[in-house]
């Protein structure tokens, strides 16, 4: 369950050196530093798919379903947040 709320702070904190950077253009000097905090921008989003597959592998093996239940909940909430942040924020900024 603490998967979420610790990737959204790494990612925070990613986003705001992203954005003191700008996101990779072709011609710029600093690409490659802004490309590599886009690629750790979204590899923090990764570690919720193994924790979402093992609430659901908890979800049948044990008799009490509320906890991991609330887990899988929180990290599919934490993963459709990320993509809708992606897509209103990084597209529409890209395509200005």
């Amino acid at each position: 369950m603490c998967t979420s709320p610790v990737l959204i702070v790494l990612q925070f904190l990613t986003f705001i050196m992203l954005m003191d950077k700008g996101l990779p253009y072709y011609f710029r000097k600093d690409v490659v530093h802004s490309s590599l905090l886009l690629v750790g921008f979204f590899a923090l989003s990764m570690p919720a798919v193994p924790a979402i597959l093992l609430g659901v592998r908890q979800l049948f093996l044990e008799n009490g379903k509320v906890v991991p239940a609330i887990g899988v909940a929180l990290n599919l909430a934490y993963l459709t947040g990320f993509a809708g942040f992606f897509v209103l924020i990084f597209l529409t900024q890209s395509l200005s």
